[in-house]
């Protein structure tokens, strides 16, 4: 498409098919920059997803960790409750331990007694 005929009077044809060019410039420019925010918008709108999905994981995660660490602190009461029970335990075993031997030394001395005599 040319906008100059070569003539003088081409020459104002040019100007006002200029003025029609400058027009359809701005428009497309307009449609253009329309589409543009259309993109934008869109793109907007995926990361205000992604954002919603990540803030519910995390929320998620949050109550997965907080079951956690309950079950774990039911669990450490429940190994320090055992733990005491075996020390209690431990302490019965050694105390009769002690007696036993005592009784085997009182024993001991009796039949070392009567062999002697």
């Amino acid at each position: 498409m040319a906008y100059y005929s070569g003539t003088s009077g081409g020459s104002s044809s040019s100007s006002s098919s200029s003025g029609g060019s400058s027009v359809s410039s701005l428009v497309q420019q307009i449609q253009q920059t329309q589409q543009a925010i259309s993109q934008l918008q869109s793109q907007i709108q995926s990361a205000q997803g992604t954002l919603a999905n990540l803030q519910s994981q995390i929320q998620t995660l949050q109550a997965s960790l907080a079951s956690a660490e309950q079950a774990a602190q039911q669990e450490l009461a429940q190994l320090q409750s055992t733990y005491q029970q075996l020390q209690g335990q431990y302490a019965t075993l050694q105390n009769e331990i002690a007696s036993a031997q005592s009784t085997v030394q009182t024993l001991q001395s009796e039949i070392n007694a009567l062999q002697g005599a």
